[in-house]
């Protein structure tokens, strides 16, 4: 995994910015990613891909995170912090590669395999419902009951309920939680994590805050954005302090 330079992050941003969430979320991948690879990014696990967007962010802003989060009983906002390297697996870790997967379960006895951002992108607008469905019916390559072959439509919601959380364990990383514990009122709860659409918010606050930047040393020294993005973050802070003297 690359560093990404300042302009290739700035052309992502800018072509992912009407996209979809995950096509943002392979947008991202992809300027950390050798242009060989990028082919695959799709067809990843959606655990393995947010595995590698954490690696990603640690590359740009960093492996600690402070974030926000509001306490679901009393409405107090919580400042919360917290280490990208303890929601990952440890460093040289194998990457778990797109398997087939088999769940026996009320009588029905299901092939399946978990979701990937190829899926996600082939969903169709609706409600949460019918995504799940439309989800089950990609991702399940083979269903029988009582030995014989059924539809992936006409499972029953009890065994829906254990697919999903099968497919849930088979790609831990797919759905992280942080526990938090609310200082006002003692309340504990888990809170999602959605490394994909932090790292976008992300990514668009820098962008945003670069292209002022940019601007503001055109302005001053007649400079190409090619010629300021070239510059170190370093430098390029010390000439925004002296314009701004």
């Amino acid at each position: 995994m690359q560093t990404p330079t300042a302009n290739d992050l700035l052309l992502a941003w800018e072509t992912a910015l009407e996209c979809s969430p995950p096509r943002r979320a392979l947008a991202l991948l992809a300027t950390a990613t050798a242009p060989a690879a990028h082919a695959r990014m799709a067809a990843l696990p959606i655990g393995v891909r947010d595995e590698r967007l954490m690696r990603v962010r640690q590359l740009l802003f960093g492996d600690t995170v402070a974030a926000l989060a509001q306490c679901p009983a009393c409405g107090e906002r919580l400042d919360i912090g917290f280490s990208i390297d303890s929601l990952c697996t440890p460093a040289g870790a194998p990457d778990d590669e797109p398997a087939s997967y088999r769940l026996q379960v009320g009588g029905f006895d299901i092939g399946y395999r978990v979701p990937t951002s190829a899926d996600l992108l082939e969903l169709p607008a609706g409600d949460a419902a019918a995504q799940q469905a439309a989800l089950l019916r990609r991702c399940v390559n083979e269903v029988l009951h009582d030995g014989a072959a059924a539809a992936a439509g006409a499972l029953p919601d009890p065994v829906v309920s254990a697919l999903v959380d099968a497919m849930a364990l088979a790609d831990p990383h797919a759905t992280v939680e942080l526990p938090l514990d609310c200082p006002g009122c003692g309340h504990g709860w888990r809170s999602l994590f959605d490394i994909a659409s932090f790292l976008w918010r992300e990514v668009d606050a820098w962008a945003r805050r670069t292209l002022h930047d940019v601007h503001t040393l055109a302005c001053a020294y007649g400079w190409s954005e090619e010629q300021i993005l070239a510059l170190t973050s370093r430098r390029r802070a010390i000439y925004l302090d002296m314009v701004r003297l």
